[in-house]
C-alpha cells in the first residue's frame, strides 16, 4: 500500500480546498517536488526540467506566473504529462485559476489544491509527506520479511539475517506478541496505530511494531528482558495502541535467547493468539498452552481430524437428533479439568444433570468418563476440536 493523495488531503483538510481532480485522489505519492523556476519562459533554454518526476506531489506559489496566469495552464499540462500525482498551490499572489484549467484537470483526474490557511507551511507538507511515504514503504518491507520467514524453509542463520533486516538493533533476548484484529485492518489503520507507538515509551531501539495480515506483531528485545516482563509490556502496548478496543485476542511467545529462533517465536505468539478462550483470558501466553503446544501445529492433519471426528461426531449427531447439549457439556468439563462441580456452576445445571450427561457420553463413545485413560482420549479429541474452532 502506498501513501495516497487522499491521505495528504485528509491530514491537511482543515486548511486546503480541492478545486479540481477529485477523481484522482487515489494516486500514489512517493515524495514532494517544488515548482519554482523550472517553467519560467526566460529560462527555457537553460534548464531541462528534470526536477519534476512521476508520483510527486508538486507545491508551488506560481511566482513566475503572477504576471501571466495562462502559464498556470501550461504548467498543469506539463505536470500531467510527467505523471505528477497532484498540485498544491500556495496562492499568495492571488493568481486566478481559469475555469478551462479546472475542467481540464477534472478531465484528467489531476487533483489541484489551494492552501487557504496561513498555518500550513511548505516545509510542513514536505516533512509530513516524506515521513509517511517512507514509513509506509518501511512497513511493507517489514511485513514482507515476516511473510518470507513464515513461508520459506530458511536455515536458522537465514532466519536471523531476515530478522536483522527488519531491525538491526534486535537483541538476542526477545519475545513476540501477536494482536489479532478484524478483516478490515489495513496499512492505513496501522499507520495511525504506529504514530501512537512512535510517541510512546515502547519505541525503543530493540523493539519493533510490524503490520501483519489481520493484526500486529510486537517484537520486544533487550539485554535484561525476562519472561515475567512480557505480560505487563503487552498490556501497556494495548493501552497505548488500542485504548478503545475491548474484544482482542493476544498471544505472547516464550522468551527466546537467540534470533535464530525468530520464526519459532512468531509461530508461538500466533498459536497462543488463536487459543485465548481456552484459559478465558484475552491475553494468552504460549507457556500456558500445555498440551495445545504439540496439538496446534498439527491439528489440521487428516489423522488428527479423523481421530476427533470418530469420537465427537456421534455425540454431536445425538445432540442434533435429541435436542440435547452433550458436546457442550463435554467441552466445558474438559476445560474445567474434569470438575463436576465447576461444570455444573458454569452451565447453570444441577450436578446430577451433568453426571447424567457424562454417563450418556460414555454410553455413546464406549469411554467411561470415570476412567483416566478414557478421559485422556476424549480430552485429546476435544483439544483438536477446539483448535479447529479457533482457526
Amino acid at each position: 500500500m502506498s501513501y495516497l493523495v487522499s491521505d495528504f488531503y485528509h491530514t491537511f483538510s482543515h486548511g486546503l480546498k480541492i478545486v479540481a481532480g477529485m477523481g484522482g485522489v487515489s494516486r500514489a505519492v512517493t515524495n514532494v517536488g517544488i515548482l519554482d523556476y523550472e517553467l519560467e519562459p526566460s529560462l527555457k533554454n537553460k534548464y531541462f526540467h528534470t526536477n519534476i518526476h512521476a508520483n510527486q506531489l508538486i507545491i508551488t506559489t506560481f511566482l513566475y506566473a503572477k504576471d501571466n496566469p495562462f502559464l498556470v495552464t501550461d504548467a498543469v499540462k506539463y505536470l500531467i504529462a510527467k505523471g505528477a500525482s497532484g498540485l498544491v498551490i500556495k496562492n499568495v499572489f492571488h493568481i486566478p485559476l481559469h475555469e478551462s484549467l479546472l475542467r481540464y484537470a477534472d478531465s484528467k483526474n489531476f487533483p489541484i489544491f489551494v492552501v487557504e490557511s496561513q498555518d500550513i507551511y511548505v516545509e510542513q507538507i514536505i516533512a509530513h509527506v516524506s515521513r509517511h511515504s517512507q514509513l509506509l514503504s518501511d512497513m511493507q518491507f517489514a511485513s514482507e520479511k515476516i511473510r518470507l520467514i513464515l513461508s520459506q524453509d530458511f536455515t536458522e542463520e537465514a532466519v536471523k539475517q531476515q530478522a536483522q533486516a527488519i531491525n538491526p538493533s534486535f537483541y538476542n533476548e526477545f519475545f513476540t506478541a501477536f494482536i489479532q484484529l478484524d478483516d478490515f485492518f489495513d496499512l492505513t489503520a496501522f499507520q495511525r496505530i504506529y504514530d501512537a507507538y512512535a510517541k510512546s515509551s515502547l519505541n525503543q531501539i530493540g523493539n519493533s511494531l510490524i503490520y501483519c495480515q489481520h493484526g500486529l506483531l510486537l517484537v520486544c528485545s533487550g539485554e535484561n528482558i525476562t519472561q515475567p516482563c512480557a505480560d505487563p509490556l503487552v498490556r501497556e502496548a494495548l493501552d497505548v495502541l488500542l485504548p478503545d478496543e475491548t474484544d482482542l485476542s493476544v498471544g505472547i511467545s516464550d522468551l527466546h535467547l537467540k534470533l535464530e529462533e525468530f520464526k519459532t517465536s512468531i509461530l508461538e505468539s500466533r498459536y497462543a493468539c488463536q487459543l485465548p478462550g481456552i484459559s478465558g483470558n484475552a491475553i494468552q501466553q504460549y507457556s500456558q498452552l500445555a498440551a495445545y503446544k504439540i496439538i496446534f501445529p498439527f491439528y489440521n492433519s487428516d489423522h488428527m481430524q479423523k481421530y476427533a471426528d470418530e469420537l465427537l461426531d456421534p455425540i454431536s449427531d445425538y445432540d442434533i437428533e435429541n435436542n440435547t447439549h452433550l458436546l457442550d457439556t463435554l467441552l466445558c468439563y474438559i476445560q474445567l479439568d474434569c470438575s463436576l462441580l465447576e461444570t455444573a456452576e458454569q452451565l447453570s445445571q444441577h450436578r446430577n444433570t451433568i453426571r447424567y450427561r457424562l454417563e450418556k457420553i460414555s454410553e455413546i463413545t464406549h469411554l467411561n468418563y470415570k476412567s483416566f485413560s478414557a478421559m485422556e482420549q476424549l480430552s485429546l479429541a476435544v483439544k483438536i476440536h477446539r483448535c479447529s474452532e479457533k482457526r
